[in-house]
């Protein structure tokens, strides 16, 4: 250790003597942080010395500040921890150095009892910043890698690797990984999905887990009465997940317009995220879900903080018993979303079943489960990661959407999506044919007034018919013509006035 010891002017300071003089034991924190933070004023680099066994266990980041590594992951700790690690470490260091009797006490006395005066163990964290320092983007930075209670697994081969500090990983599940892993608990809550979508979501789930986002930029809306096994599967993932899972707020996706929620920064690092529960009747913000789904770099901040951005990870769902309002029509939108039914109502064992839906529940099973006491998650997540597998195995894309999913979605939009559901009752969508702008407006007018719904503006009309993907689809245009040859009129009681010379009409489509 002798090559920590400057060569400098006599009076310098001889730091083999004052460890000699100050045993390990003996030695006070103030002198100890002291001798860290002016070391260099020997020329003696007794930074590096403290910091380089303490990289292999400590590091600091402008945004997270230090973390420790605990053996299978890498925790955050605030500063009075990080001080006391390194108190340790500098024991340990001067302790190694008390070997030598040669030292002359007075000349270490005089020299420096200034430095036994105050408390100087905070300028050692403070000091060791820079040397210790790793960028945040060093962090949780393997998409195909997830850190398990048993070890680091590749979500590709399913290769199991020892835990160990040079992945950077901030996260880890609450079970082990044991690729065989079945339960008879975890085989039950399945039944809650209908078997012909069991494939499909179990890569949809698998490929959450990993730390890519959607190819698809889907969000998958799940939904279904009470008492319908949903939140018993999802839970059980999430759990399952430990760090890399979570349920995140509601105004993650339904903030206010121009609001920018602290809530944001919760999808940092997620994989699986869980929005549990909407308000009945809310409409559903779809500029926030674009911002959401199909975005590869989030940006957000903590309350009082700077801004960060980060690489997206997140796959997002949506749990809940109502389905969400959509006043949009575009493509755009829509392409965003599915619906996924979770049909069945599960009852108490002892009452009858009332209904083709119904089957007899477990009152216990969600807990069992949550609680893990027989290693149940052990299950679910091999299961999850099965999943994953089957993701990659299709070159990390999507399966085919299941008919009833599809089917689902459609009617959720026809009822939703106002244009479509009009059309589709009272037009045709004819390249010859054209219908003026006016009675196109009136007619839809007449419609909702109809079906019991509020009327909109013709502005609105105007411009969610002719920016629907209907409309775009079958090359409807909006021009102005004096032919009226093409004009296709719903005549209400008998009579039709008579066009204008020049008129406005919506070419390419047509009344039943």
């Amino acid at each position: 250790m002798t090559d920590l010891v400057g060569q400098g002017e006599p009076a310098e300071v001889d730091f083999d003597k004052v460890a000699a003089f100050y045993t390990a034991f003996q030695m006070q924190d103030s002198l100890l942080a002291e001798l860290l933070a002016e070391g260099s004023i020997a020329g003696a680099n007794w930074s590096e010395a403290i910091a380089d066994p303490m990289t292999t266990y400590l590091a600091w980041t402008r945004d997270r500040g230090w973390l420790h590594w605990e053996g299978k992951v890498w925790v955050s700790i605030p500063d009075p921890s990080a001080t006391e690690l390194v108190r340790r470490e500098l024991k340990l260091l001067f302790g190694m150095l008390c070997s030598r009797p040669d030292v002359d006490a007075h000349h270490v006395k005089t020299q420096y009892a200034q430095l036994l005066t105050e408390s100087k163990a905070k300028k050692v964290t403070f000091f060791l910043k820079g040397l210790l320092t790793r960028q945040p983007d060093w962090f949780d930075r393997e998409p195909d890698l997830i850190n398990c209670q048993n070890g680091v697994l590749d979500l590709r081969t399913g290769s199991l690797h020892p835990h160990a500090a040079r992945w950077y990983m901030t996260k880890i599940t609450d079970a082990e990984y044991h690729p065989r892993a079945k339960h008879a608990d975890w085989n039950r809550a399945l039944q809650a999905m209908p078997t012909d979508i069991h494939d499909y979501m179990q890569a949809r789930y698998g490929q959450a887990i990993t730390g890519y986002p959607t190819d698809d930029d889907v969000l998958l809306v799940q939904t279904g009465g009470g008492q319908n096994g949903k939140s018993t599967i999802v839970n059980a993932i999430v759990s399952a997940l430990g760090g890399y899972g979570g349920f995140v707020p509601e105004k993650v996706l339904l903030a206010n317009p121009g609001e920018h929620p602290t809530e944001l920064m919760t999808l940092r690092g997620t994989r699986m995220a869980v929005i549990e529960e909407t308000p009945e009747g809310h409409r559903l913000p779809t500029k926030r879900l674009k911002d959401l789904v199909g975005t590869p770099v989030m940006t957000a901040r903590a309350m009082r903080q700077d801004f960060v951005s980060w690489s997206t990870t997140h796959t997002l769902f949506l749990n809940t018993n109502y389905v969400p309002q959509v006043a949009e029509t575009d493509h755009g939108t829509w392409r965003r979303l599915q619906l996924v039914k979770f049909p069945y109502k599960f009852v108490d064992p002892n009452d009858p079943l009332m209904a083709p839906n119904e089957k007899h529940g477990d009152p216990g099973l969600r807990d069992r489960i949550r609680y893990n006491k027989d290693r149940q998650l052990e299950a679910v997540l091999a299961w999850v990661v099965e999943g994953a597998m089957n993701y990659y195995t299709n070159g990390k894309r999507q399966f085919s959407v299941p008919l009833s999913i599809q089917s689902d979605t459609q009617a959720w939009r026809e009822e939703a999506d106002l244009i479509l559901a009009y059309s589709k009752e009272r037009l045709t969508f004819e390249p010859s044919s054209s219908v003026a702008t006016t009675e196109l407006y009136e007619d839809f007018s007449t419609w909702l007034k109809d079906s019991g719904r509020s009327t909109w503006n013709d502005q609105t009309f105007a411009s969610r018919f002719g920016g629907h993907d209907l409309a775009d689809r079958n090359h409807v245009t909006k021009v102005r013509t004096s032919s009226h040859a093409s004009i296709v009129r719903r005549i209400g009681g008998g009579f039709a006035p008579p066009l204008p010379t020049k008129v406005n009409v919506w070419k390419g489509v047509s009344f039943n």
